[in-house]
């Protein structure tokens, strides 16, 4: 029996065919092609879940930072009312 590959149209041997999710037949070609466009989408998601976490972080130390010197300004004010 001959095997075709679904993507490229190669023929491909018996001890070297591959299989999609789906069940097409396809040679490693484009398998591991496949393989590179799927590795590339995950990076990509990675660098975007990446970008987020900054942004969150900077935003959690902005919200740290703004509370820190407002409790020092109300110690200010609290002290110099007391002395005062």
């Amino acid at each position: 029996m001959e095997n075709i590959c679904s993507q490229c149209g190669v023929t491909i041997a018996d001890a070297q065919i591959l299989y999609t999710a789906q069940g097409a037949a396809i040679c490693i070609n484009c398998n591991l092609q496949g393989e590179i466009k799927q590795s590339e989408r995950r990076a990509a998601a990675n660098v975007h879940h990446s970008a987020w976490s900054a942004f969150g972080v900077g935003f959690v130390a902005r919200s740290i930072l703004l509370l820190i010197i407002l409790l020092a300004v109300l110690l200010v004010v609290f002290i110099r009312h007391r002395a005062g």
